[in-house]
């Protein structure tokens, strides 16, 4: 009998080792919730968005992948990151920029609008060499230095009356040369506006009045200086015309010039003049009409 039960009691022991621990069904679910939130989580960490105008640069542990992603959806490592950059054409108004002097030492605050865009094939090395965000570190900087060199090239009067065009195109001819290597391209730069002193815009205004005043006066000496020479060469044409017609003007010439001359003059009336003798000089006498004649 006591051994018949030993022998059960060691079969039962036997049963039992067999079958394990048994898992409940409660931790099966939590373990099937844990494996789907690591899924999903790890899906949404690795599905990335290119939008479109822009391109995508994937870096992993400081690791910079070869290629770029254009705009589109890509799934990457969850250990990655996808940092977008911007290449569609951005503007950025610089407004009252201060400490910009002229030539002579006067302060200029000017207005510029800078128009750009990056090239997208150098979208990777911009990521990689310029810290923090490229358009303060380089395209302000850069376009500040150049364009306090290009103001300080005219005095406050050349601005005011139109070399401000000239500073413009001077400004976006270096900035583009300067931001070209970089992989950033400028497309256009407008001053749109500079601004001076009160004092200084009032007396360069008097001093454009008073140029213009002695500009017209330079015009009106000039003018009458070659009126002068105009008449002195008429009179000297035609003293030197009656020199040469003297030899030939005998008094009958000029009789019968000033007959024809008086002819067709209704308003006075020919007598001719006997000649020689103590006729007279034979010269024609002029005398004015009779009041009824004119009205006949």
């Amino acid at each position: 009998m006591i051994g018949s039960e030993i022998l059960e009691n060691q079969k039962e022991l036997m049963l039992m080792s067999n079958r394990g621990p048994r898992i409940s069904a409660g931790a099966v679910l939590m373990i099937l919730a844990i494996f789907v939130v690591i899924v999903v989580v790890g899906g949404w960490l690795s599905a990335k968005t290119v939008p479109a105008g822009s391109v995508g640069v994937v870096d992993t542990f400081g690791q910079v992948e070869d290629k770029t992603y254009m705009p589109g959806f890509y799934w990457i490592s969850p250990l990655s990151g996808m940092h977008v950059m911007e290449t569609k054409t951005r503007q950025y108004e610089y407004a009252d920029i201060r400490r910009t002097l002229t030539k002579e030492g006067l302060e200029a605050v000017c207005d510029v609008s800078v128009t750009w865009h990056l090239e997208p094939a150098k979208v990777r090395e911009i990521y990689m060499t310029v810290s923090g965000e490229y358009f303060d570190t380089l395209i302000t900087p850069t376009f500040m230095g150049i364009l306090r060199d290009e103001v300080k090239r005219w005095t406050a009067e050349d601005i005011y009356t139109g070399q401000a065009t000239q500073i413009q195109n001077d400004v976006q001819t270096r900035l583009t040369k300067e931001m070209a290597p970089r992989g950033i391209v400028i497309e256009s730069v407008w001053l749109r506006g500079t601004k001076f002193d009160a004092q200084v815009e009032g007396s360069i205004s008097r001093k454009i009045v008073a140029k213009q005043d002695a500009e017209g006066m330079v015009f009106v000496i000039q003018k009458k200086k070659q009126e002068a020479e105009v008449a002195f060469i008429d009179a000297d044409g035609k003293a030197r015309a009656n020199e040469r017609m003297r030899p030939s003007l005998t008094p009958e010439i000029l009789t019968l010039n000033y007959i024809d001359a008086i002819k067709n003059n209704q308003n006075a009336i020919y007598v001719p003049m006997p000649m020689g003798g103590n006729a007279g000089s034979g010269l024609s006498m002029i005398m004015p009409a009779p009041a009824t004649a004119a009205k006949n």
